[in-house]
């Protein structure tokens, strides 16, 4: 207790680090975002809107539901429950993170017929399944419950079309089904299973995962889904955004994808790589960009190579100083909305992709302050205010971030110590960063 009777509770209102956020942040959250875009076109939701590790299925299920219901009621709800069909479109794009699952990283039991999963269970250690997710979202007006292809693909592995209109098309995919730690349900103990409400699960190494899916070229179909997705927007014209929760090369060791899925995906990358425009990923503490190498001409430098790879740490404040809760708020420009003023750079990225990320405004929270003020001065501390931290676009001075920009960008940070620490401190929230910078510098740029 501190003087007054104020207690070190009250001081972490908003959450502190290393803990799952209150829902007071939460709330403060969408009120900000409000506040700096009322109209967006849409939000990215990368996942883990669940805390992490719930001891049950009732509570991960409880958790999303309350979370999903604010969403609905702040910054994702369907904006045109009233319009036609065809222009129906929720404001959210949700991709499922691993804490959203029950077990954590447990995928729920491959189906080729979605209508035959049972979801009446009544046993509270039953996993969630991608149905469950479905249900909370689509109730909630999340995502379009009057689509059934959507409906389907989500409810087999947790991927689906997200957006779509002539010139833009947002596919998110569930990665989970390729990250090397995931868990599987076994018959006998095995080394580094656990018992979770009496059901056993392990990792399993991925060399050993023909066994156990239906599927192991492709599980759940969904390098198959991608290839068609990819294909028709590329017939029509459209940039593609890939949206998930983690993202290839994003994690070393257990974490990181199994070999064959990250090679397989890579060439879907290089097979579309004038098709997609930009990844959106999650799950790290810090922001972060990757470049995936998807080969090139060594002899020309200018060459694409790779395709860039966003990804943000979201709420959850996982260390201080330098994992602030943030958010991104986003531009875009499309290229029948370009006007014939543009430059001669902007109309050559137009002429490959029809929609390119312009930039991008960091935001993050003060939770370190606001603790402390919170502490001090209990109710006499003033309200926390959101922050805005940089713009991308003029931090690197770059005109936009298309990816031949983006590609430009980390050869120079790999060439450039001074600007090599500008983006290490930005990872970290502003703060000088104890990362090792050979290791930052390794993790810049996946080969699969």
């Amino acid at each position: 207790m501190m003087g007054e009777g104020r207690s070190t509770a009250s001081a972490f209102a908003y959450g502190r680090a290393g803990c799952d956020p209150p829902f007071q942040l939460l709330e403060s959250l969408t009120k900000t975002m409000q506040k700096v875009d009322s109209e967006p076109e849409f939000v990215l939701v990368t996942g883990d809107i669940a805390p992490h590790y719930l001891p049950s299925r009732r509570l991960v299920l409880e958790s999303l539901n309350t979370v999903a219901q604010h969403l609905a009621v702040t910054i994702c709800g369907n904006r045109s429950r009233r319009e036609e069909r065809s222009q129906r479109r929720p404001k959210c794009v949700i991709a499922i993170g691993n804490v959203d699952l029950f077990p954590t990283l447990y995928i729920p039991e491959e189906s080729d017929t979605p209508d035959a999963i049972d979801t009446n269970t009544t046993d509270d250690s039953d996993p969630v399944r991608f149905s469950d997710l479905y249900n909370i979202y689509a109730k909630a007006g999340l995502i379009d419950s009057m689509d059934d292809d959507l409906r389907k693909s989500f409810i087999t592995g947790g991927y689906y079309r997200a957006y779509d209109d002539p010139e833009l098309r947002i596919l998110v995919y569930n990665s989970l089904h390729y990250v090397s730690n995931r868990l599987f349900r076994v018959d006998l103990p095995a080394e580094g299973s656990f018992q979770s409400q009496a059901k056993k699960y392990s990792v399993v190494p991925c060399s050993e995962w023909g066994k156990i899916l239906a599927k192991t070229s492709d599980p759940a179909g969904q390098l198959a889904w991608l290839d068609r997705e990819l294909a028709g927007s590329e017939r029509s014209g459209q940039s593609v955004f890939l949206v998930s929760h983690i993202g290839p090369g994003s994690k070393l060791g257990m974490r990181s994808w199994c070999e064959r899925y990250a090679k397989s995906f890579a060439n879907l990358l290089r097979k579309y790589n004038k098709t997609i425009s930009m990844q959106f990923y999650g799950d790290l503490p810090r922001e972060e960009m990757r470049i995936i190498d998807i080969g090139g001409s060594s002899d020309n430098q200018a060459d694409l190579v790779g395709l860039p790879i966003l990804m943000n740490p979201g709420l959850t404040p996982r260390r201080l100083p330098g994992g602030s809760p943030t958010f991104r708020h986003g531009f875009m420009l499309r290229r029948a909305r370009a006007t014939s003023s543009a430059n001669l750079q902007l109309k050559a990225a137009l002429q490959n992709e029809s929609v390119i990320l312009l930039d991008f405004h960091a935001y993050s929270f003060p939770l370190q302050n606001t603790a402390a003020e919170r502490l001090f001065f209990g109710a006499r501390a003033p309200a926390p205010e959101w922050r805005w931290r940089y713009s991308f676009r003029e931090q690197y001075c770059v005109e936009n971030m298309s990816t031949s920009n983006m590609n430009r960008l980390v050869r120079r940070i790999e060439a450039d110590p001074d600007l090599m620490q500008a983006y290490m401190i930005r990872m970290n929230d502003g703060f000088e960063s104890d990362i090792d910078v050979d290791r930052a510098l390794q993790v810049l740029r996946f080969s699969p």
